[in-house]
């Protein structure tokens, strides 16, 4: 008995982590959530398939208008909850709503603050921005307390949205956090742009900092607050992650009185791919994994 548990652990462990080689990342990555029944959390997508990679391998994510994702952990949680609700519900008896994702994340892993991480995305030329529903691509988290860091496509343009800033109203009065706009959608669209950032992850306005870098040029950067520290760990999250789609229904002809397992009038189906995931304590370790999976 103590035998075929151990197997169904293993089959449900593999299935739920994404082992995608190094030539895609040196992390363990599993569905943010659990899908609904058209898509997938994730894909790996290898090169004879004609899909874009970089080496041998990359990730692939679409997200499919309302076939959202579920918590097996909170089995109250679903992206589909209802369209404005974003905590649990007695009306509905679920939860979340107001989002979409094709999402994953790493484990929890300790740090002591200061950190690299590299992603390279690819943007079809069909991607359409869904603009004011907001869509995160990368994100760095802190266990037990929020996001500190989302790189979203606000309105068009990819943007270093210090999540950790929108907590700290004592030092960054709403509306004046520094969100640095890193690069156009449209000059990513058809082809791989490669993300470098450098960050010290501190609650100590002299200590913090990021360092966002594009195609290894230094595009913009900034000095203050970067995390709670909370010293409960760290986790990243990849893929598209969209947040606010009650602010899009007008724009795509859904009835604002949209409800779960309705029609979702012309919202687009959004893919991005994602190669060249990996985290280091050093620059030079960095480029070291960078290279060796070209």
């Amino acid at each position: 008995m103590k035998k075929n548990y151990l197997i169904l652990f293993l089959i449900i462990f593999i299935f739920n982590t994404a082992y995608a080689d190094r030539d895609i990342t040196n992390l363990e990555w599993k569905p943010s959530l659990y899908k609904g029944k058209k898509g997938k959390s994730y894909e790996i997508v290898k090169l004879e398939s004609g899909e874009p990679v970089i080496g041998k391998k990359a990730f692939k994510f679409v997200a499919i208008p309302f076939d959202c994702g579920s918590s097996s952990s909170n089995n109250w949680y679903t992206d589909c909850g209802h369209i404005y609700q974003s905590t649990y519900s007695e009306k509905f008896k679920i939860g979340g709503g107001d989002r979409m994702r094709s999402e994953i994340n790493t484990p929890s892993f300790k740090t002591s603050g200061e950190f690299w991480v590299s992603f390279s995305i690819f943007v079809p030329e069909n991607y359409i921005t869904i603009s004011p529903t907001s869509v995160s691509m990368f994100q760095i988290w802190e266990r037990n307390a929020g996001t500190n860091l989302m790189i979203e496509d606000i309105n068009g343009y990819l943007t270093a949205k210090q999540q950790v800033l929108n907590r700290r109203t004592d030092k960054y009065p709403k509306g004046q956090q520094p969100w640095p706009v890193l690069i156009k959608i449209d000059d990513m669209r058809g082809k791989w742009t490669h993300f470098k950032i450098h960050t010290n992850q501190s609650n100590k306005i002299d200590k913090g900092f990021y360092k966002y870098y594009i195609n290894d040029k230094l595009i913009a950067e900034y000095k203050g607050v970067t995390s709670d520290k909370k010293k409960e760990g760290m986790f990243l999250k990849a893929g598209i992650y969209q947040t606010g789609i009650s602010f899009s229904m007008n724009k795509w002809g859904m009835s604002e009185k949209w409800e779960p397992r309705q029609e979702a009038g012309n919202f687009p189906t959004q893919i991005i791919y994602m190669d060249n995931i990996f985290y280091a304590k050093k620059e030079k370790r960095l480029l070291k994994l960078i290279n060796k999976a070209k």
